[in-house]
């Protein structure tokens, strides 16, 4: 009972202070006392799924996978090269759980993002990518994922040696309350599409969130306000836009596959996988 009160007490707070448009106390009360359906919990990765039959003003079909740093378990960022699906790509490293990484050229497979792999450039930023969305980044080094500010002049004087990063954006959550969203395209912050986003909580929990969409009747999508509201209210600290629409794709070994429904196919099935350049994913 007195989790439940905390999660309603934050939702509230969240509402009252976020900033965020379009989202109401119906929504926030329905995402902190959803009765999620665990789909798995093995090898401490924990998989969730929830279907909400309105949020936001439209269904919503959510899946999580949550697991810490911990016990031997690592994060990695893999890159496919000539491009695979996030399921071919966790099959190939031996992953717990997988999900799609950030924004690419979808003819020649490379990264449009800043991508540097133990300080070795492999990809830079697009000048059209930071004027459109790219404000944050992810860094793995293994035993960590930060989640952090970019932008042009950051990765000019970037000089790590250590780990892989991987630009991406927009930065959602920063310290718990949500990233100015005004200097990103306006089109693109307030379309509804399928969402990919990557999000650390305070208590050291790591987040893969998949936000299913283009599926009338099943799953609306969001706007980044309305995943940034969500994220805030399910309790995590620092959150990162990914690669969305048909990119989005979330996968766990536990569950034998791929646990969300990617959009590629045109049907709510959990066959349309796209080709992608690179994902983030837990192994041990």
């Amino acid at each position: 009972m007195r989790s439940k009160m905390k999660k309603l007490l934050l939702a509230f707070l969240c509402l009252s202070f976020s900033g965020l448009q379009a989202q109401t106390i119906q929504d926030s009360i329905a995402i902190a006392t959803a009765p999620w359906r665990v789909l798995s919990s093995a090898d401490g990765v924990t998989v969730r799924q929830m279907a909400f039959p309105v949020l936001y003003g439209a269904p919503q079909t959510i899946s999580i996978v949550e697991t810490r740093l911990t016990g031997g378990r690592r994060v990695g960022i893999a890159v496919t090269g000539q491009g695979k699906t996030v399921g071919a790509t966790a099959d190939s490293v031996g992953a717990l759980a997988a999900v799609n990484g950030s924004y690419f050229d979808m003819k020649r497979f490379n990264s449009v993002c800043c991508l540097k792999v133990d300080g070795q450039v492999v990809d830079t930023t697009e000048t059209q990518e930071l004027s459109l969305r790219v404000t944050g980044a992810i860094l793995a080094d293994g035993r960590k994922l930060r989640i952090m500010p970019w932008n042009r002049q950051t990765e000019l004087g970037d000089r790590r040696r250590r780990g892989t990063l991987l630009a991406s954006g927009p930065l959602l959550l920063r310290g718990g309350r949500p990233c100015d969203l005004t200097g990103c395209d306006s089109g693109f912050v307030a379309t509804r599409h399928p969402r990919t986003a990557i999000a650390t909580m305070g208590n050291g929990k790591l987040l893969f969130v998949a936000i299913d969409g283009r599926a009338p009747g099943h799953a609306g999508g969001m706007s980044l306000p309305q995943l940034a509201h969500f994220l805030r209210v399910i309790g995590c600290r620092d959150a990162i836009n990914m690669d969305g629409g048909g990119s989005t794709t979330l996968w766990a070994a536990a569950c034998g596959g791929v646990v969300n429904h990617p959009c590629d196919n045109r049907r709510f099935d959990h066959q349309g996988e796209r080709k992608v350049a690179n994902a983030i994913y837990v192994y041990r």
